[in-house]
């Protein structure tokens, strides 16, 4: 019957299998530094997209229910349902309220008024994220730069927009 492993073998074994595991670790290490993961931008852009519609969509119809009538908009349930078989996502929670103890008449001016009061936070929502646009647009450009490479996004405007005189070499207007 053999003998088992002296304290040497053990040892050159553990040293063996130690920098077997600093050699993966530092092969791992190399590659997560030589290429940082990247934003998604397709998904971002999808996002940001997905949810204008459905603020578009919330704010519409808030404002029919706000006049008392229950129309949808074919394009804005359309556009929502492509973003939701694409990801199978809704981004903003539907309004659901309680009765409280309200008569008839009592529930059905609260959700009137709760309507257009939602009506107008969904005007303010979507133009503020309609502001934003040209920085988003701005932003997702610059994210699709590859900067592990060595390129920094640079945006590129003309001297003449921020002149408030004509400049020298101008045509003369002709009249």
């Amino acid at each position: 019957m053999p003998s088992p492993p002296g304290p040497g073998r053990i040892r050159s074994r553990r040293a063996s299998l130690q920098n077997e595991r600093e050699s993966t670790m530092s092969t791992k290490a190399k590659k997560a530094k030589a290429a940082p993961k990247r934003y998604d931008v397709t998904m971002i852009r999808d996002f940001l997209d997905h949810l204008l519609w459905e603020l578009r969509t919330s704010h519409y119809e808030a404002v029919q229910r706000g006049r008392g009538e229950e129309v949808t908009s074919p394009e804005l349930v359309g556009t929502l349902a492509k973003f939701n078989q694409k990801y199978g996502s809704v981004l903003l929670p539907l309004a659901q309220m309680k009765r409280d103890g309200l008569t008839d008449a009592e529930f059905d001016e609260s959700k009137v008024n709760a309507n257009r009061a939602m009506a107008e936070l969904r005007d303010t929502q979507l133009g503020a994220l309609e502001s934003l646009q040209e920085l988003f647009a701005e932003a997702l450009k610059a994210a699709e730069c590859r900067t592990d490479l060595g390129f920094l996004p640079y945006l590129t405007v003309s001297a003449r927009e921020f002149l408030d005189t004509e400049p020298a070499d101008a045509e003369p207007a002709t009249v």
